[in-house]
């Protein structure tokens, strides 16, 4: 993941650290996961097998999201 320049203002020229995209990844992650482990647990009969298989696809974004994000943050940590 490569650092992008915020165009807030009072961001001008500061790189925006690759953490804050990481988080904003898994947040999303998270979000997807949510929906659509309710969406498994509503599901009519016939159609469970195809929720459950979302659910577990997107539980499985989310974890590689939040390993991403641990990651990215200890090594911020340790730059700091």
């Amino acid at each position: 993941m490569s650092p992008l320049r915020n165009p807030q203002p009072g961001w001008a020229g500061r790189v925006r650290p690759p953490v804050d995209d990481a988080y904003t990844e898994w947040f999303s992650a998270h979000l997807r996961c949510t929906d659509s482990l309710h969406a498994w647990k509503t599901a009519a009969w016939g159609q469970r097998a195809e929720a459950h298989s979302v659910y577990l696809a997107d539980l499985e974004r989310e974890e590689a999201a939040a390993r991403e994000l641990e990651r990215l943050n200890l090594d911020h940590r340790a730059a700091a």
